[in-house]
């Protein structure tokens, strides 16, 4: 699966925080979007003077200075921040009515986008143990989203930590920033438990927390828990492109072929995944599920379509396909094909040990002189010892001679290459044959030991035997 693992690892990089898609920057970008309406929002509450307050109330002379500072903002914001400055200085620290004048301030502060001179006011107010809890979970989740802002996501865990960590009662949208700020800091399994808290407090379909739960379970190494929450997002989601680049990734990571076959399948339905990966992808997945046909099938449909575009992977995948079915014609038909069409020696190379296993030395000497031609072949000095084998078989003896310097200037064994200058001296030497013998077109085997390993032919000096398991110029080492 070559294909699926490079197209996942281009789309997704060892970052957690880029693992199915949940890019950085796209999180960051939701929460600041929204970031002054929902901190304007939640520090417009303490504003209403008929809110009700578990400890007291701020006094009338601070709601009057509130509503007096909400009136000002409208027009002159630096006149606002300072009458609030002015009012603080006259109240006790770390009361109720310091601690509303400190939420307007840092109200106006972020209004401006003055988000790093807006974390002291809202840290005072928090410290201060004034607020409502409501109140209070609200202001420490804005100052959180002040602190995701500006990439201080250790100092916002930390926050979270010291207010929520062994609190159960935490709002879904308080739990959502924290398990975000987790997952971006490599802290998965708390990442996703308290993900998994937000969406138990749920009851609506959440893309972002099915994304961060995902995130983090694929993190943890657990694909098919991933896959189901990414499931769970293209069931609302179907047209989304990312969700099914996600899940089929999800799938395969978990080993779960038929399931990815199956999703890149429902997502070309959707027209999407119509690339040439996902198309190569289907194949390889059908090749490792042995369904060696089909795979055969669609490769087969695509040469007819185009077979300039077919690459040399693909065809040699064809060809597995049908020796895997014992289809030996098909599979060197198919090479045939491939050494017409194509550029790639490989091809060539690959025919010729096919015909060197079946004797036709005539057509495996041809084989590799249009490798060379073609070129440049990965280990010549294999190729052009097999091109002196079968010269020397067909009694070819310049050919053969040709063949074996060529093999000795490109490093073959010198072991090997004095064999075969051997055997084509013997040759040399042998008288004329016999008219009425003349079509003896192989040299005559050598007496062998029934016992022995040794190919019957005199190369076999060289090292090269048809024997299956004692070659050593199989398709592997000639081409590489």
């Amino acid at each position: 699966m070559n294909t699926l693992l490079q197209h996942a690892s281009q789309k997704h990089s060892n970052s957690p925080r880029k693992k199915l898609g949940v890019a950085t920057s796209r999180i960051r970008s939701g929460f600041i979007s929204c970031l002054i309406i929902q901190i304007t929002a939640l520090l417009a509450t303490p504003l209403n003077a008929d809110s009700k307050i578990e400890r007291n109330h701020p006094s009338s002379e601070t709601l009057a200075a509130l509503q007096k500072i909400a009136e000002l903002s409208i027009d002159d914001k630096l006149a606002a921040e300072l009458f609030a400055l002015e009012h603080e200085s006259k109240v006790a620290q770390n009361s109720i009515d310091d601690a509303y004048l400190k939420l307007t301030r840092a109200q106006i502060l972020l209004t401006e986008n003055r988000f790093q001179e807006a974390i002291n006011p809202l840290s005072t107010a928090i410290a201060s143990n004034a607020l409502d809890s409501a109140t209070q979970e609200r202001t420490i989740r804005g100052l959180g989203q002040v602190l995701y802002h500006l990439d201080r996501r250790k100092e916002l865990i930390a926050l979270f930590n010291t207010h929520f960590e062994n609190r159960t009662n935490i709002s879904a949208e308080t739990l959502q920033l924290y398990a975000v700020a987790l997952l971006q800091d490599g802290q998965s399994e708390p990442a996703l438990r308290r993900c998994e808290q937000a969406l138990s407090k749920k009851s609506a379909f959440n893309p972002t927390l099915c994304q961060i739960a995902a995130s983090s379970l694929q993190d943890l190494n657990r694909f098919s828990e991933s896959a189901r929450y990414i499931e769970l997002m293209l069931a609302k989601q179907p047209d989304n492109a990312t969700l099914w680049d996600q899940v089929v990734t999800a799938y395969y990571r978990a080993g779960n072929l038929w399931a990815t076959f199956g999703a890149i399948e429902r997502a070309q339905e959707k027209r999407f995944k119509t690339d040439r990966d996902s198309q190569i992808s289907k194949v390889e997945i059908l090749y490792e599920l042995e369904s060696y046909a089909a795979a055969a099938k669609l490769i087969e449909s695509w040469i007819e379509q185009d077979s300039q575009a077919i690459e040399k992977r693909i065809w040699l995948l064809l060809v597995y396909c049908y020796e895997q079915q014992n289809l030996a014609k098909q599979a060197t038909a198919t090479l045939q094909r491939a050494s017409q069409l194509t550029p790639w020696p490989e091809m060539d190379l690959q025919l010729a040990d096919r015909h060197w296993k079946t004797g036709d030395f005539a057509a495996t000497y041809d084989d590799i002189m249009r490798a060379m031609e073609k070129g440049p072949v990965a280990k010549p000095a294999d190729a052009w010892t097999l091109a002196a084998a079968a010269a020397i078989s067909l009694e070819r003896i310049d050919d053969a001679a040709h063949a074996a310097k060529e093999a000795r200037a490109a490093g073959a064994d010198s072991v090997k290459i004095e064999r075969l200058e051997k055997s084509i001296e013997q040759l040399r030497k042998r008288p004329p044959p016999d008219p009425e013998a003349a079509d003896l077109k192989t040299v005559r085997p050598e007496k062998v030991s029934s016992n022995s390993n040794q190919c019957i032919y005199p190369i076999v000096g060289a090292g090269l035997s048809r024997d299956n398991h004692a070659r050593f110029d199989t398709m592997e080492s000639i081409a590489g």
